[in-house]
């Protein structure tokens, strides 16, 4: 009986921080990682090789910004 308690406890407390993270909290950490790294890149290559090639590309790939 001990073991079904802690089972049902256990999984009443998992799943929900499961659910949270899979659906509200990984969206927006991904969100977050990928700009940051992207500026991280751009910092890393300068101006010239990094932000004026981005530009140049997003632009010819009729991109909607």
């Amino acid at each position: 009986m001990k073991d079904l308690i802690l089972k049902c406890f256990a999984y009443t407390c998992y799943l929900p921080f499961q659910m949270m993270f899979s659906y509200v909290v990984g969206p927006i950490l991904g969100a977050i990682l990928l700009v940051g790294g992207l500026g991280v890149l751009m910092l890393i290559l300068g101006y010239e090789d990094g932000v004026k090639a981005f530009r140049k590309e997003w632009r010819e790939s009729a991109a909607l910004i």
